[in-house]
């Protein structure tokens, strides 16, 4: 290479690298930023205030604070709610649905005969809240029932105050008015009788009495048998007697039924009258209650209220009045000598292939009191006992057994007769045991 090429190439390479210099030089600019925030929904940064507007500095997510309501949700419209990024201050909004419609109520209850609710007080009246049946207290009797005018009785929802009503039929359909009166035993109607013996003086009150023996089917609505019931063998259905009854389990019926009509329960342990509460009672409100299956000292002590209306077995003079038409009668049997015309007793052809017979489909009394004389016997309030002229009208103080009265199927017609007495435990329950009841008017 000449000389002169040689220099030609030195000085091009020198103007390259001049060239060059001068380039890096230019290519140091210092971008300069806002001190403001930059912001999109997800990032904050400072945006460059030069030339080169591309460029950023300390880009980043946002980091919000809590959301804050700003706009309360209402069933009509949407809310709103915010939160703001705790750097840059940017805020983001959202909406918050509006509210599912919630029902008002009113406080007052609205009712009917089974059961309470409140009443919807928005568009929605069909809804409704706290509905439930009602809870009654006890029936208080409003108007006492007569023979010829219903009574009443009232109870109240412990909850709504919803007042139920109910009538007490007058003097139940089956009962005969009958007028007591003072009587002696030295009386002309009264011979053979034990009840009414010589001189002694007896006041029969003024009664109610059923014209039938209590049927099975006025049993069974409040009590229940005990180990045995009836059967086809001996009678079954709703008009026919109520039997394998005990002393105690009549007691029951006779307060239960008190109880239910609004009437003053005749017996007494203690000062309870209800027998539900009574230390022995047997059964419950689903099947039925009966009084205990063995000898019960409590039970025997109970007492009777001669003042109360309500329910009650006669005692054994009551019951031979009755029995004796009101002392009009002196008649072997209740309402004819004729056993045959009044009497269920144990004899093939006349008790029917010996059982029970559905009640009043005898002859009745003068009364109008059937089945006095056979067909079951009946239970009286009185310890069995000799009776003599200081004999209290409820009869002898004490005793093993409990007056049963009338004769029954499955004895002979001798024991029909008005004046024959029988006595048997109070907690025995035989296939020819039953009872009337009667009322003091």
């Amino acid at each position: 290479m000449n000389k002169n090429k040689l220099i030609a190439v030195i000085s091009a390479m020198v103007m390259s690298f001049v060239f060059a210099g001068c380039q890096v030089e230019s290519d140091s600019h210092e971008h300069s930023f806002s001190k403001e925030w930059t912001s999109d929904e997800t990032s904050h940064w400072h945006a460059a205030t030069c030339e080169h507007t591309e460029e950023v500095s300390d880009k980043a997510e946002h980091t919000f604070g809590e959301w804050k309501t700003t706009l309360e949700p209402t069933e009509e419209a949407d809310g709103k709610k915010e939160r703001t990024c705790t750097v840059c201050s940017y805020k983001e909004e959202q909406s918050i649905a509006k509210l599912e419609h919630t029902h008002t109520f009113a406080e007052t209850w609205t009712s009917d005969e089974a059961n309470h609710w409140h009443v919807a007080t928005c568009e929605h009246t069909e809804e409704v809240s706290g509905k439930a049946a009602h809870t009654f207290g006890e029936w208080n009797v409003t108007k006492l029932s007569t023979f010829d005018t219903d009574g009443e009785k009232e109870r109240t929802c412990t909850v709504c105050s919803y007042n139920e009503k109910k009538i007490i039929s007058k003097i139940p359909e089956g009962f005969v008015k009958v007028t007591g009166r003072t009587i002696t035993g030295s009386e002309s109607w009264t011979p053979n009788s034990s009840v009414f013996v010589s001189n002694r003086q007896l006041t029969i009150p003024d009664m109610y009495v059923s014209d039938h023996e209590v049927t099975q089917a006025e049993y069974e609505k409040y009590c229940k048998y005990g180990s045995e019931s009836p059967s086809s063998d001996y009678g079954d259905g709703d008009n026919y007697p109520a039997y394998y009854v005990n002393w105690y389990d009549a007691i029951v019926y006779c307060n239960l039924r008190s109880i239910d009509e609004g009437l003053t329960p005749a017996y007494k342990i203690g000062e309870e009258t209800d027998p539900r509460k009574w230390s022995g009672i047997e059964g419950d409100s689903e099947d039925g209650y009966c009084g205990p299956s063995e000898s019960n000292d409590t039970w025997d002590a109970l007492t009777y209220d001669k003042e109360a209306n309500g329910y009650r077995l006669p005692t054994d003079a009551e019951w031979e009045y009755i029995a004796r038409e009101a002392g009009t009668s002196t008649t072997t049997y209740s309402g004819s000598d004729t056993v045959d015309e009044v009497a269920w007793y144990e004899y093939e052809e006349n008790s029917s292939s010996s059982k029970t017979h559905e009640v009043k489909g005898k002859k009745a009394n003068s009364l109008g009191i059937y089945d006095m004389s056979g067909n079951v016997l009946e239970w009286c309030y009185d310890w069995y006992d000799t009776v003599n002229s200081s004999t209290a009208d409820t009869g002898a103080s004490s005793s093993s057994y409990r007056v049963m009265r009338g004769g029954s199927w499955c004895l002979i017609y001798l024991n029909c007769e008005v004046f024959r007495r029988f006595g048997n435990y109070p907690y025995y329950r035989n296939k020819d045991d039953g009872f009337r009841v009667v009322r003091t008017k």
